[in-house]
C-alpha cells in the first residue's frame, strides 16, 4: 500500500467496537497490576530471605509467562477468544490472593508463577483477537487504543496502591477485584462487540502461520529484536536500574522515583494516540525506527547525566 493510499485508509477506517472493549480490559489489568506490584517484594521479605530470593518472586512470575506463552498461542488460536482472556483472569486473582495469604515463601513463590502462566494467556488472546478484528487501515490506532488501556491503568495503579497500602491484603483483594471485572467484560461484552464489527481483512485464516514461517520472515525477527529491546529499556531498566540509580547516584528518596516514573506513563498514554495514527498514515517503519532511537538515546542520555532535571 502506498503512503498515500495508506492515509486514505487510515482516515476512513474507524476502531472496531471489540478494541474499545478490550481496551477497557486493559485498563482493568494494569490498574490491578500497578496497584499490586510494588507489595509483592515486600512480601517476599516478609519471610525474611535475601535480596536475591525476594527478587526471585518477580523473575518467577515472568518466567512462568515465558514457559506458558507458547501453549497459550495455540489455545488462543484454537478457541473463542472470550473465555480464553476471561477464565485465566480469575485464575489470576485467586492466585493473587492466595500469594497474600502464603505462610511460606515457597507457596508466594509458587503462587505468583502460577498467575504468571494465567496472565500470559490472557495477553495473547486479547493480542489474537486485536489482530483478528483490527482492518487493515486502523491497525495502528487499534493496537495504541489497546495497550493505551493497560497504560493508562498502570499510570494510575500506583496513585491507588500508595492510598491503600497501609491496608493488610487490601491492594491484591483490590487487585483481585479489578481482574474479576475484567473477566466479566471479556466474557459478557466481547462476543457482542465482535458481531458488530466488520474488519476489512483481519481474519485468523488469513494471517495464520507456523513460528517457523513467521521467523523465515525478516520483518518478523526485526519486530522481535525491537520489542525485545524496548521491554528491557522500559520494563527491565526503568523498573529496577533507574529506582537504584536515583537513590544511589542522584541521592533523592522513593518520591523522586514515583514523579520520574509518573512523568514516563504520562509520557506513554499522550504518544499512544499519535503513534498509532503515524503507524496507519506513515508507515510501520518510521515509528519504530524513531521510537527505538530516542528510547536508546534516553537511556544513554540518563547514564551520562546526574542532575535531577536529567
Amino acid at each position: 500500500m502506498s503512503s498515500g493510499e495508506r492515509t486514505a485508509a487510515g482516515d476512513r477506517t474507524p476502531v472496531p467496537v471489540a478494541v474499545v472493549v478490550l481496551a477497557g480490559v486493559n485498563v482493568c489489568i494494569g490498574l490491578g497490576y500497578g496497584i499490586a506490584a510494588p507489595v509483592i517484594p515486600l512480601l517476599a521479605a516478609a519471610f525474611d530471605v535475601s535480596d536475591l530470593a525476594a527478587s526471585g518472586v518477580v523473575s518467577a512470575y515472568a518466567l512462568a509467562r515465558i514457559v506458558a506463552a507458547p501453549p497459550a498461542s495455540r489455545l488462543a488460536a484454537r478457541a473463542s477468544p472470550a473465555p480464553v482472556m476471561a477464565v485465566p483472569m480469575a485464575v489470576t486473582a485467586v492466585t493473587s490472593l492466595l500469594a497474600g495469604m502464603a505462610g511460606s515463601f515457597t507457596g508466594l513463590l509458587m503462587w505468583r508463577a502460577l498467575g504468571g502462566a494465567a496472565t500470559v494467556v490472557t495477553s495473547v488472546a486479547g493480542q489474537t483477537l486485536l489482530y483478528r478484528v483490527a482492518p487493515a487501515g486502523a491497525r495502528g490506532r487499534a493496537t495504541a487504543v489497546f495497550h493505551g488501556g493497560f497504560l493508562a491503568g498502570g499510570l494510575a495503579g500506583p496513585l491507588v496502591g500508595g492510598v491503600i497500602a497501609g491496608v493488610s491484603l487490601a491492594p491484591l483483594l483490590v487487585y483481585g477485584g479489578l481482574l474479576l471485572l475484567g473477566g466479566v467484560l471479556a466474557a459478557v461484552l466481547l462476543g457482542r462487540a465482535r458481531r458488530a464489527s466488520t474488519p476489512e481483512d483481519g481474519d485468523a485464516a488469513s494471517m495464520s502461520m507456523s513460528l517457523r514461517e513467521a521467523w523465515a520472515d525478516r520483518r518478523f525477527r526485526v519486530a522481535v529484536l525491537t520489542q525485545f529491546a524496548n521491554a528491557w529499556v522500559g520494563n527491565g531498566l526503568r523498573f529496577t536500574v533507574i529506582p537504584l540509580f536515583v537513590a544511589a547516584v542522584l541521592g533523592l528518596g522513593p518520591v523522586w522515583t514515583g514523579l520520574g516514573l509518573l512523568l514516563a506513563g504520562t509520557t506513554q498514554v499522550l504518544v499512544a494516540p499519535v503513534s498509532g495514527r503515524l503507524t496507519d498514515s506513515w508507515s510501520r517503519r518510521g515509528p519504530l525506527v524513531l521510537g527505538g532511537l530516542a528510547a536508546g538515546a534516553s537511556a544513554l542520555l540518563l547514564a551520562v547525566d546526574e542532575t535531577t532535571a536529567g
